[in-house]
């Protein structure tokens, strides 16, 4: 399994000014990947 780093996600959105729930709303994300992607969870199921 490859393991995920979302850190480089995270500085642009704060790079951005944007929120989590702002990348929601814009994006259509749901609120659950979103918490998996803050715990460098994978967030594609096989």
């Amino acid at each position: 399994m490859i393991k995920f780093n979302y850190n480089k996600f995270r500085k642009l959105l704060i790079d951005k000014g944007m929120s989590k729930t702002q990348l929601k709303e814009q994006t259509g994300i749901t609120i659950n990947v979103i918490a998996k992607m803050g715990k460098n969870e994978n967030v594609w199921k096989r």
